[in-house]
């Protein structure tokens, strides 16, 4: 499952691109292939960054909630790929920020 919605970062004049996604129990997630994936995407529709998450909020009608997403931005704790302009790929993020 996954939901793609606009967070603001520091920095920023507007919110930009993010993603969260939630595996399968057992799957692994292809770096690579996400990478290959996104690449397709515009720079300005592509997420900065990728969080992964052990589930998304949901309504009741079983929706994203993308509003608490939003409101969450990026969290300092928590398992996320950031698009790395350099490389053109996504990478884990550093410890101490965004950069890959």
């Amino acid at each position: 499952m996954d939901a793609v919605y606009g967070a603001a970062l520091p920095g920023e004049a507007a919110e930009v691109p993010a993603a969260a996604v939630v595996l399968r129990a057992g799957a692994t997630l292809d770096v690579d292939a996400l990478s290959r994936a996104l690449g397709a995407v515009g720079a300005e529709a592509r997420p900065r960054f990728v969080r992964l998450l052990d589930a998304l909020p949901m309504t009741e009608g079983y929706r994203p909630l993308k509003a608490a997403l939003r409101a969450q931005g990026l969290p300092s704790t928590g398992r996320a790929l950031v698009h790395d302009v350099a490389r053109g790929a996504y990478v884990e993020r550093a410890a101490d920020g965004l950069q890959g």
